[in-house]
């Protein structure tokens, strides 16, 4: 998904692509780092044809949950298609994460919290919704999944998908 109009410091477009899926399988949450993978994957690829090397594309995170998470998908989904190895999720960690918490730390950057969501209000970025947290997006996340009444589960799932856009865009 292309957010139109809105663009990075740089003056780059800013683009959001989010994989997903509310059933709550073992089957679905594989389906969806596979995808996942396979686009970061593709963003390598793209990053040395445009620029000859793999250095030019970055996976950046807050505080390193996603790399705890590749861990974790590859180790519970091993040998499974489209699933990396757990060196290979390694070498990706090592070689292409950036964890922005790190370098909000070494900077020393002024705020009561290193929660993304101080750090974000600080330089003026705000989520969509007021009662936006990790907490309420977990909860937000079991009512798209199995909630009643079943008519507010899509209000949900698009909760979810706004509140995991804005992280994005805070992070940009």
């Amino acid at each position: 998904l292309t957010d139109a109009g809105e663009v990075s410091a740089k003056g780059e477009e800013i683009s959001h692509v989010q994989f997903d899926s509310f059933r709550h399988t073992a089957g679905a949450e594989r389906k969806v780092f596979a995808q996942t993978w396979e686009y970061m994957m593709n963003r390598i690829e793209q990053a040395i044809e445009e620029h000859g090397t793999a250095d030019a594309y970055g996976c950046y995170v807050w505080s390193g949950a996603e790399a705890r998470i590749f861990r974790h998908l590859a180790s519970k989904h091993a040998g499974k298609v489209g699933i990396p190895s757990i060196d290979e999720v390694e070498a990706f960690i090592t070689n292409q994460v950036i964890d922005q918490l790190e370098t909000a730390r070494a900077l020393v950057f002024p705020a009561e919290s290193y929660s993304i969501k101080k750090i974000a209000n600080h330089i003026g970025f705000e989520w969509p919704m007021a009662d936006a947290s990790g907490a309420n997006s977990t909860l937000w996340y079991a009512r798209a999944v199995d909630g009643e009444p079943k008519e507010l589960r899509e209000s949900y799932r698009s909760m979810v998908r706004s509140y995991n856009q804005a992280d994005t865009m805070a992070q940009v």
